[in-house]
């Protein structure tokens, strides 16, 4: 039945976008429609068809496979009857392309795709925006494809991902507008904008609610806080941050003197609270500040100062992304209260560069906790940077995450006092587990607003199942998830709660393909985070991608050769020449772990199924007693469940070897 959708067709072009040359205008976003220039209906009548056109039109210019439009569109279906039902499809929306007088769509045996410069795609326009240009996201005004669900479970699922997929990017580029804003009033309007399209973004509500305060509407502003409680709670569960509460507070008082003032004639007139609720001090919550400073010259390194400029902003910049931790640049480390600082010295002998960085504890004596120096060929400037800036930036997010580790309970408590869990953790010590599980909860309720608490809680949840810890592991599973997606709640730009939040998807639910999407999306928040390209390449190892396993995990040890979950890591490359059926490397990497880290129990299993596959049934008899001692329920089935390893030749390989070497296939 034809469906009349003329209404739904703008007689002017959306949010003012000037058409240009194509023929073809698709409005992807809300209601789908689809007009000409003239302007022209060119909606087909089918549902189906219009899920194709979509399809299609989400994938330009590259365009989609037939055999993936038919899983998708008629996923029910024998592929031989499904193959049959697109030819006749494409054949209706051949026909409904053709009023327009132009051939839009390109076919060939195994490949179909709209025309790229013929057709407008709303969507299309949104990812292509910047912060510079952000005006297409007056696009965003609705759903992806609203009403468009139940024509086939698998398009079901596929609108569900870009649905998502469409909403981050567009709240991302709507965060990055509203950052890049200090005028209060162009940031209330920013701020309205991220918020349509993430009603419980917090930084956004802060935003209203300080732009109220600043043009005087105190009661405005306290009201925007109610509002923000309110969806924080529907959408969240969670409560207001204490940075949030802190400025409402200092708004309160701002309106009591305000108004005491007004009722004492004699009292001086007052302009401004305590701290301006536009400084930058008044954004910053209890958390962690590291000043980065400017590079000096060592002797001989004449004109190297544009180089040092660079690299200095360049690292500045890259530790901004690390958001557990604050970075304050050389321009303003006078100005703040600091616990950390990044000094260094360039330094140059021909084409040969050397950078030797510091990193000095400031409430420490000034003592140096780190230093290392770097070498780099001057041949091609700008790709040395990015090397010198990548490195550098990880080394310094491990060598601070290593030193507050170790820091001493304080009053008030620091910031990140709930990383002493992370040494306790990696110990493998019950006792000391279990005393970093407490110090985690306990963090969990002091520091609610903080996403790596939930991400560091997370993973500890992970290492108690693995090791037998938990008292209830049938649930731990979704207490796990709960608090992994909490952090990434809380800060959906923080690196560390996004990677949590795949590993607990990826290692806990067995699932490699979520976990993948979940670390890229960690890697492009950070190029420069290890544990993302390490935790990459174990998802490609999983799905059976060894050669991109490989080099990922190539670039994590490139980055930081010592990450703070390097037994894990480790691990990851003696599980991928076990895959490989390179026994004897895989053997080497067994013996190392087993020795370095001889009561994390994961490595036990691949190594046992090394042995097996060798025939060296002896060693494999210790080492099986040694595993079922530190985990007695210790056997093939349990193994199974726990590997995330998804082609079924790699799980019999695995199976065959723990067979051969004696692994029970259940627990006594």
């Amino acid at each position: 039945m034809h469906s009349d959708v003329s209404t739904a067709i703008p007689s002017t072009d959306p949010a003012g976008f000037d058409p240009g040359p194509p023929i073809l205008r698709l409005r992807l976003i809300g209601p789908m429609a689809a007009w000409t220039l003239k302007p022209q209906n060119m909606l087909p009548s089918g549902r189906k068809t219009r899920a194709l056109l979509a399809i299609l039109a989400m994938n330009i210019p590259h365009g989609e496979s037939r055999a993936r439009l038919a899983e998708m569109l008629w996923s029910g279906r024998p592929e031989r009857q499904s193959r049959a039902s697109l030819r006749q499809e494409l054949h209706r929306l051949q026909e409904a392309l053709a009023a327009s007088g132009v051939e839009l769509l390109q076919t060939s045996r195994d490949q179909v795709a709209l025309k790229p410069k013929l057709v407008w795609v709303d969507v299309a326009e949104i990812y292509d925006a910047s912060r510079e240009h952000p005006s297409a996201l007056a696009l965003v005004d609705r759903d992806l494809l609203e009403g468009m669900e139940g024509i086939d479970p698998v398009f079901d699922l596929w609108i569900l991902e870009q649905r998502k997929r469409l909403r981050v990017c567009s709240r991302d580029l709507a965060e990055g507008v509203l950052v890049d804003i200090v005028d209060p009033e162009m940031a209330m309007m920013a701020a309205q904008r991220l918020l349509s399209i993430d009603a419980a973004h917090e930084g956004a509500w802060r935003a209203m609610i300080r732009g109220f305060a600043v043009r005087g509407e105190y009661g405005k502003a306290i009201q925007t806080f109610e509002r923000c409680k309110v969806a924080l709670a529907e959408h969240l569960g969670a409560q207001p941050s204490r940075e949030t509460v802190h400025l409402v507070v200092q708004i309160r008082g701002e309106r009591d003197l305000n108004r005491h003032n007004a009722n004492d004639k004699t009292a001086r007139p007052h302009r401004q609270a305590t701290v301006p609720l536009s400084s930058p001090i008044a954004s910053l919550p209890n958390t962690l500040r590291v000043g980065v400073l400017p590079l000096s010259e060592a002797d001989g390194g004449v004109g190297m100062r544009p180089v040092a400029v660079g690299l200095a902003d360049g690292i500045t910049a890259a530790l901004t992304r690390n958001r557990w931790f604050t970075t304050v640049s050389s321009r303003a480390v006078q100005h703040l209260g600091l616990d950390y600082l990044l000094a260094g010295t360039l330094q140059q002998a021909g084409s040969q560069l050397r950078l030797t960085m510091r990193l000095i504890d400031l409430s420490a004596e000034q003592n140096v906790i780190w230093a290392d120096h770097f070498d780099a060929d001057m041949t091609d400037l700008f790709a040395t940077q990015d090397r010198l800036i990548a490195q550098v930036s990880a080394r310094v997010d491990v060598a601070l995450l290593d030193a507050e580790a170790v820091k001493p309970i304080s009053d008030p408590p620091r910031a990140t006092q709930h990383l002493r869990a992370v040494p306790l953790m990696m110990r493998f010590d019950r006792h000391d587990f279990d005393m970093a599980g407490t110090i985690l909860r306990d963090a969990t309720m002091h520091s609610p607003e903080r996403a790596d608490v939930f991400g560091w809680y997370g993973f500890w949840h992970i290492l108690a199942l693995i090791q037998g810890w938990d008292p209830d592991p049938a649930t731990l599973p979704a207490r796990a998830l709960a608090l992994v997606e909490r952090g990434h709640a809380l800060d959906r730009l923080s690196p560390l709660a996004v990677l949590f939040h795949g590993m607990v998807r990826h290692l806990l639910f067995c699932q490699p393909r979520e976990g993948l999407v979940l670390y890229e999306r960690a890697r492009l928040l950070n190029p420069y985070f290890p544990a993302a390209w390490a935790l990459i390449g174990m998802a490609h190892m999983h799905l059976g991608n060894f050669d991109q396993a490989e080099q990922n995990l190539i670039e994590c040890a490139r980055l930081a050769p010592l990450p703070p979950l390097g037994f894990l890591f480790e691990s990851a490359w003696m599980s991928l020449a076990l895959l490989r059926q390179d026994f004897v490397a895989a053997a080497q990497l067994g013996r190392k772990l087993t020795e370095l880290y001889p009561r994390f129990v994961t490595p036990y299993g691949y190594y046992l199924a090394v042995l097996g596959h060798l025939g060296q049934t002896d060693t494999a008899a210790i080492l099986l007693q040694r595993a079922i001692d530190l985990y007695p329920g210790f056997c093939q089935n349990h193994l199974l469940m726990r590997f995330a390893v998804l082609r079924q030749t790699d799980r019999d390989l695995i199976l065959a070897g723990l067979k051969l070497a004696g692994v029970p296939v259940e627990s006594e």
